[in-house]
């Protein structure tokens, strides 16, 4: 259960991003703010490295179509686990990158980390998926990101 609380975070600091959007004082605050996502899902991901290699994985089973018996499940088992790592380390660096290279001027800057992190919540979302369904809703996102 402790995977809905990540997913939780992340689009709790999305959401925060989007609402920065509003005040163009706050450009550098929103890159800022939306650094948090991948540095807490990182530190999310290397603490349950130990859980993981003790065969502890993270499962999510939430009943969606229970009559058809579809279900919305996320595993975070050893590939996925080293797969999300990756892409939450690479996101830090991005993301830290961009709000220091980035020029504060720019316009519609919180947009662009806001599309950054639909991309990382996508592909984390690829990457755990348990089932077609659920990789299906998730790669829709990342292509349209």
């Amino acid at each position: 259960m402790s995977l809905v609380y990540l997913l939780g975070v992340m689009i709790v600091i999305m959401c925060l991003t989007l609402l920065s959007m509003s005040h163009r004082k706050l450009n550098k605050a929103a890159g800022y703010l939306a650094l948090l996502a991948p540095i807490l899902s990182s530190i999310y991901f290397i603490f349950q490295i130990s859980n993981v290699i003790h065969h502890k994985f993270t499962t999510v089973h939430l009943p969606w179509m229970s009559s058809i018996d579809i279900n919305l499940d996320l595993k975070l088992d050893g590939l996925s686990l080293m797969l999300s790592l990756i892409i939450s380390l690479i996101g830090v660096g991005v993301f830290f990158y961009a709000t220091q290279y980035l020029l504060a001027s720019t316009d519609n800057l919180p947009r662009f980390f806001v599309y950054l992190l639909l991309f990382m919540f996508s592909m984390i979302g690829i990457v755990i998926s348990n089932n077609t369904i659920l990789m299906y809703i998730f790669f829709t996102y990342f292509i349209l990101v």
